[in-house]
């Protein structure tokens, strides 16, 4: 199981993990359309110009690829990581981590759903709510 983070760097990690534990898994489940989405996100984050991105995505893949259940509540590991970005980022990055951190989620919750042929809701009703609360929680609007 994945601890609640132990040094500052960790705290990146877990954002990571929160924001897939909270979105992709709000309907209860990880499908293996969400499955594809997150590892192509994570693998991307990793070529992140944050310094402190890539290890974290390296570590968010390992953990996911392991199937290692988040612990905790996933917006209480957002907002530590907010904190910490707040401190140790100028401005400029700690608004791009915030934006990354919705711009995951957003992707996630879109990548499945679309019922039959495609027709049908790309989001769902509990992932668009996650996505809410994630967006109140990171101090943005939602998209």
């Amino acid at each position: 199981m994945t601890a609640h983070p132990s040094s500052e760097h960790d705290v990146w990690t877990h954002a990571l993990l929160a924001v897939v534990q909270l979105v992709a898994a709000a309907d209860g489940k990880i499908d293996d359309k969400e499955r594809k989405r997150v590892r192509e996100l994570l693998e991307a984050t990793r070529s992140s110009s944050l310094p402190y991105l890539p290890a974290a995505a390296d570590a968010s893949l390992r953990a996911f690829d392991a199937r290692e259940p988040f612990a905790g509540a996933p917006l209480d590991a957002v907002t530590r990581a907010l904190r910490v970005a707040d401190r140790e980022l100028d401005a400029t990055e700690a608004q791009r981590f915030r934006e990354g951190l919705y711009g995951l989620g957003r992707a996630l919750a879109q990548a499945s759903g679309g019922g039959i042929l495609g027709l049908g809701k790309r989001t769902s009703d509990s992932e668009r709510d996650a996505l809410a609360e994630l967006a109140r929680v990171l101090g943005l609007s939602p998209a």
